[in-house]
């Protein structure tokens, strides 16, 4: 019984590293796409509020 034991809360173990390595994952890949999302919003704003002054350099 005691190894029975044993290899089921291994398997346990091994299932919650598995979901918190998943889940950490995860969690990079979104604040990656957030600083993407934030970069271009950001770039965005800048080019709506200084559409003048790019206009009268570029032409």
């Amino acid at each position: 019984m005691d190894l029975k034991k044993n290899a089921k809360d291994a398997g346990e173990k091994v299932v919650k590293l598995w979901a918190a390595k998943k889940g950490f994952q995860m969690t990079g890949s979104i604040l990656k796409w957030g600083a993407i999302a934030g970069a271009g919003y950001y770039a965005y704003t800048l080019v709506r509020d200084n559409k003048d002054q790019i206009k009268a350099k570029l032409s």
